[in-house]
This record gives structure tokens, sequence and C-alpha cells, in this order.
């Protein structure tokens, strides 16, 4: 039975034991990869795995008449962008619009703002800020991470603009086609934001996750040159 050590020396070996580096959070991708959530890597980035994660993901929760993958919504938004005859910059930003929702995963709207809401109770409108601000810019790391992956530049304000204003318009498209009425109004009305001309049929995540994967190789930079991973 070894001996206890000594305080002094228990002292020293503790000051000489390197710190423990602590571990950034990740997450498992479909294929089985160590994905880093905080400081995500551009060479993680693969656009095919991409689409048929998007196409596994529900939106609103799962509260919809009909199925609605992230998938079919992105392809919704560029059907809004091809409309409006938005130049192959602008697609390509609005393709890749919820792509940071591949690892992040997507919370709706309302689940947010309750959040937001229960932190204000609980802490003050200052912690609810910083709350958002965090959740905010994960998104943003992600996003930058995803835009230099696929060979497009930051987008300037404007095309945030363009980008919003094709989500909102797939947002109305699917609260029409998609899900059942409510009574009570929604913050984003059908006259600021009308739905696409033509209705939207179902879905199947296969189809979704292939037509996706289409567009990125259409009118992603890093892919048309054979530098971007998930062709």
């Amino acid at each position: 039975m070894s001996a206890a050590l000594s305080p002094t020396l228990a002292r020293t070996v503790a000051v000489e034991e390197p710190p423990t580096r602590r571990a950034e959070p990740w997450a498992q991708s479909l294929r089985g990869r160590a994905i880093d959530l905080v400081n995500p890597r551009v060479e993680d980035i693969d656009f095919r795995e991409m689409a048929d994660v998007l196409a596994n993901i529900n939106r609103y929760g799962g509260n919809a008449l009909h199925t609605i993958t992230v998938a079919h919504h992105t392809l919704i938004a560029l059907k809004a962008a091809r409309q409006r005859h938005a130049t192959p910059l602008l697609q390509a930003f609005v393709v890749l619009h919820d792509g940071h929702e591949w690892m992040l995963g997507d919370q709706i709207t309302p689940v947010t703002q309750a959040q937001a809401f229960v932190a204000d109770e609980m802490f003050g409108p200052t912690e609810r800020d910083r709350e958002l601000g965090a959740r905010e810019e994960l998104k943003r790391r992600h996003d930058r991470a995803i835009w230099e992956a696929a060979g497009l530049p930051v987008p300037t304000n404007d095309q945030r603009g363009f980008i919003t204003l094709c989500d909102l318009v797939a947002l109305n498209t699917e609260r029409r086609d998609f899900l059942a009425p409510c009574a009570r109004p929604w913050s984003v009305d059908f006259k600021s934001h009308p739905p696409l001309p033509r209705r939207e049929a179902p879905m199947s995540r296969g189809d979704a996750a292939a037509e996706l994967c289409r567009e990125f190789c259409k009118l992603l930079p890093s892919l048309r040159d054979g530098t971007g991973r998930g062709r």
C-alpha cells in the first residue's frame, strides 16, 4: 500500500499537472463525423450531407397537416427568388439561408421568443439580450463557415434583406398549403408577403434531398469547380 503524499508534495503535483482543456461542444453528423459546434470548420462542411439532413428536419415543430421539411422550405424560397429574377449569387444565398440548421437544428421562432420572454422574467432584459445575442452569434459562425465552403462572400445588408423576403414568401406559402387555419393572426401577414401563385404539393424526404443537392451543385461555386464537398 503506497504512502499518502505529504501536503507539500501534493500541492507541487497539483501545480505541475497541465490544466485540463475544456472540451468544446460538438455533435455527430449524419455520417458519423464529429462537428465542432462552437467554431465550425470550413473543411467539415459537406453539402450532400446538409441536403440529406435538412430533408429529415420537420418545420413548425411537426405541427403541419402535411409534412414540410427544411429542404422543401428552402426549395420554395428558391422559387420565390427565381420569380423575382434573382441573380445566381442571390439564388446561392437563398438556397443556403437555413444551412446552419444542418448541425444546429430548427428551433421554431415562437420557442425562441418564449425563451427570451422567460429569460426576461427570470433575469431581466440584459440577460435576455445576452442569450439572444449568443444564439445569433452561433448561427453567424456556422453561416460564415458555410459561405466560405460554398465559395461565397459574406452577403451585404441588401442581399440579406432579399433572403429574408424570400424566406417570408416561403413561410406564407407553407401556411396556405400545409398548415391548418388559425384564428389568431401571425406577425407576418399574407398581404405584406404574398405566397407563391401556385400551390405546393407535399414532397417526400428523398425527393427534397435530391433536388436540394442538385441546386447546391448548380449554384454553389465550390461545387461547380470541384473544390467543395458534397457532389
